[in-house]
């Protein structure tokens, strides 16, 4: 039998109950063998017992939406950056996601498609990944990015994105995801706050198109995740069978009884629009990256983004969590993923327990993958240990200097604790 790894102290499990005062998980291998109260459990004499004296052990991390190996919000750089150069941002990215206790990661429209070998092999360190690969996006779309570049610079310097046309295209572009290896898909359904555009109120692709990509995702047993500021964006993904609404900054009370009854899930991402506004109220905008547009739209859809969480709350929607980061070291760097969690509670109205659970257990729905997500026997050994207790200061979770210990399918990838 292989030797045990105890890890003894406070734990939290995900599930949402209180956490164990004095609690034991115990790994074998790369699974959970048990979790329990201390004195329900005799540690055998060989067992590596890791003491956490002020902390709190929990389940890893899912971010359920990001972007990796994109290294920059500026349009420009999408273009002028080699894809090798780009993979170079991929693997920081994938480095700082681990380190804040990220272990799993869902990109919604990235280079980490083409990274699961490497990480399924030890070449690189990093979350494992649930991957869109390219997101699909219609000629004029919010991932076309610089309108006034020729369309024929997306096939060489937009590797981030389809651009798709019509039934046809939409299919063919989903078809090519998936042959890639993508495990959902994500598609572009309304301009965004770093569109080359002021209006937000728009619907991209019609309602044949985005059902063909439902069709497709359906098919193979998957589903498709939709960028959906604008409301009308929102109750085109409810209408055509979208699964996971993301952003959602403009939801109404009359969508609310169509994303319940059909399960749909909204991904709101707080900290790429608290860290858009931290640069707009400084007025500081680093190497110039924040556009004009960006910063005379973001403002109001700030301030309807919180009063969309907190209507989706109040409800009962199935809301997950999600940042929307891209690794751009001046404006939204990795790593600062846990800012999400505090946000969650004081813009959204949700108890830090909860927020906890939305990045645990729940992300484990959103990744398609039951073997994540809580500390459970049977379960993945994916755990993380933090310093102090997050329910009493969820804040604790923003600072990655506070996870002590990172444990991925049973390896310890970081530990902080000697």
């Amino acid at each position: 039998m292989e030797q045990l790894t105890i890890f003894k102290g406070r734990v939290i499990d995900g599930n949402g109950g209180a956490p164990i005062e004095k609690g034991i998980v115990a790994v074998s291998g790369n699974r959970i063998q048990l979790v329990c109260r201390e004195d329900e459990f005799d540690v055998p004499e060989n067992a590596k017992v890791i003491e956490i004296q002020n902390g709190t052990v929990m389940p890893g991390f899912i971010d359920q939406h990001v972007h990796i190996g994109m290294g920059s919000i500026n349009h420009k750089s999408l273009y002028s950056m080699h894809p090798y150069e780009k993979v170079c941002y991929a693997i920081r990215n994938l480095s700082d996601l681990l380190n804040a206790g990220f272990t799993t990661v869902r990109d919604c429209g990235g280079v980490s498609n083409h990274l699961k070998n490497a990480l399924a092999t030890g070449l690189i360190e990093g979350p494992r990944v649930f991957s869109a690969g390219r997101t699909i996006t219609q000629t004029n779309g919010h991932f076309d990015q610089i309108k006034s570049f020729p369309i024929e610079f997306n096939e060489k310097g937009n590797i981030l994105a389809y651009i798709a046309d019509g039934v046809p295209e939409v299919r063919k572009a989903a078809r090519m995801n998936l042959r890639e290896g993508a495990d959902f898909l994500k598609c572009m359904l309304s301009a965004g706050v770093v569109s080359q555009s002021n209006n937000l109120e728009t619907q991209e692709f019609a309602d044949e198109e985005i059902k063909a990509m439902v069709e497709e995702a359906n098919k193979i047993g998957t589903y498709v995740a939709a960028h959906s500021i604008s409301n009308k964006a929102v109750k085109a993904a409810v209408r055509c069978g979208v699964k996971s609404i993301e952003h959602a900054y403009f939801l109404q009370e009359d969508d609310l009884e169509g994303i319940i009854k059909n399960d749909h899930w909204v991904i709101p991402t707080l900290a790429i629009t608290e860290m858009f506004m931290i640069n707009i109220r400084n007025k500081t905008n680093p190497n110039n990256k924040l556009s004009p547009w960006l910063i005379q739209k973001m403002p109001p859809a700030y301030e309807r983004q919180e009063a969309s969480v907190r209507m989706a709350r109040a409800a009962g929607v199935k809301v997950g969590f999600g940042t929307d980061l891209v690794g751009d070291a001046d404006i939204c760097p990795f790593g600062e993923n846990g800012r999400e969690f505090g946000l969650l509670v004081r813009r959204g109205g949700y108890t830090p327990m909860e927020t906890i659970t939305m990045a645990t257990k729940f992300g484990s729905e959103v990744v398609m993958n039951p073997d994540l997500g809580t500390l459970e026997k049977g379960k993945l050994a994916d755990i993380v240990v933090v310093k102090g207790d997050p329910v009493a200061d969820i804040d604790l979770l923003a600072n990655k200097d506070n996870i002590r210990i990172v444990m991925k399918d049973g390896v310890v990838k970081k530990n902080m604790e000697g």
